[in-house]
């Protein structure tokens, strides 16, 4: 009984599979990773890699269920949680943590670098771009002579809620230094 389950399920999966032109790259990527790992490329992951594609921006791991039961997919979520690692691993999904959020979001791996501004008060999240970020890697990869791989740049901040003062950077730094001095 239960391995006709198993069948069923798997059968009614891949019926439900469309092609999807957007996802091809991602698909691409996500099999050459399972045949370097040794894996097999099931029916349920193509779906979860179809159904991500379909997400125009970050997602939760329950959007992506409850996107997949719309689409009549029958997947545990224990497969999804596996198949998110995985795909986090390949590089072709980040994985983002949000003071706002309890659960983690997910984006795809676009290769198109921009960092988050969380708003705790409201929950809101806004994706900014900022070329001194850029720099400030720059500069850390040529001091220390490495390549950085990846990084996370989340700022949290109070929207509406003016800043109390203005920093002058240089007397922060000299105040900071002459406080570590003394002690």
């Amino acid at each position: 009984m239960y391995q006709q389950w198993i069948m069923d399920r798997k059968e009614n999966n891949k019926k439900n599979l469309k092609h999807n032109h957007a996802g091809d790259i991602y698909l691409i990527e996500f099999q050459a990773y399972l045949k370097r790992k040794k894996m097999k490329n099931t029916p349920e992951r193509q779906a979860i890699l179809q159904a991500i594609c379909d997400f125009k921006t970050r997602f939760t791991i329950k959007q992506l269920h409850q996107s997949l039961e719309k689409k009549k997919f029958l997947i545990a979520q224990r497969t999804l949680y596996i198949t998110l690692q995985m795909l986090c691993d390949a590089g072709l999904l980040r994985e983002l943590f949000f003071p706002s959020c309890s659960t983690p979001q997910y984006e795809k791996n676009l290769n198109i670098y921009h960092h988050h501004l969380a708003f705790e008060n409201t929950g809101k999240i806004v994706e900014i771009s900022d070329d001194n970020i850029f720099k400030i890697i720059e500069d850390t990869e040529q001091k220390y002579n490495i390549k950085i791989k990846r990084y996370s740049f989340i700022m949290v901040a109070d929207e509406n809620v003016p800043p109390k003062r203005k920093y002058n950077r240089k007397k922060l730094l000299v105040s900071n230094r002459l406080k570590i001095n003394k002690l």
